[in-house]
């Protein structure tokens, strides 16, 4: 899994994120907050820009909110620099270190709350679901 796919991210990028569809893919809003907290010196933020995907819905990506509600969830991989002058791909620009930090403390407790739910999985034993069909015996 990926770190913003944790609920508890995706629950506060829903309260805090100012860009909209697309503005947290790679570089943008929720990356660019994420190094602002952790690695400050490593962001220029006079280098901030805001360069959404130009390809339809079904094609485009945001990080917290999944899926473009108008398209369906297909990947295009083509060369990065035909898609992108700058490497970002969302909205550098609404990135802070106060949101950087409220996502690693969501990333954190929603990475430890999975665990717990993980932790309380009962997995049944395995067992052959074609033991008595011959084409299909697997032992």
């Amino acid at each position: 899994m990926n770190h913003w796919q944790i609920r508890r991210v995706m629950d506060v990028g829903r309260d805090i994120r100012e860009s909209d569809y697309g503005g947290t893919s790679h570089a943008g809003e929720y990356e660019t907050s994420l190094y602002l907290a952790l690695r400050p010196e490593l962001v220029d933020m006079s280098r901030a820009v805001d360069e959404r995907s130009t390809l339809s819905p079904s094609f485009q990506t945001d990080l917290l909110a999944g899926t473009h509600p108008k398209g369906s969830g297909a990947h295009l991989v083509t060369y990065w620099s035909s898609r992108t002058a700058s490497g970002v791909m969302g909205d550098a620009t609404k990135a802070s270190r106060e949101k950087g930090e409220a996502f690693l403390e969501a990333a954190v407790s929603g990475l430890v709350e999975l665990i717990r739910e993980l932790r309380e999985i009962e997995i049944p034993a395995r067992c052959n679901q074609h033991a008595g069909d011959a084409q299909y015996r697997l032992f």
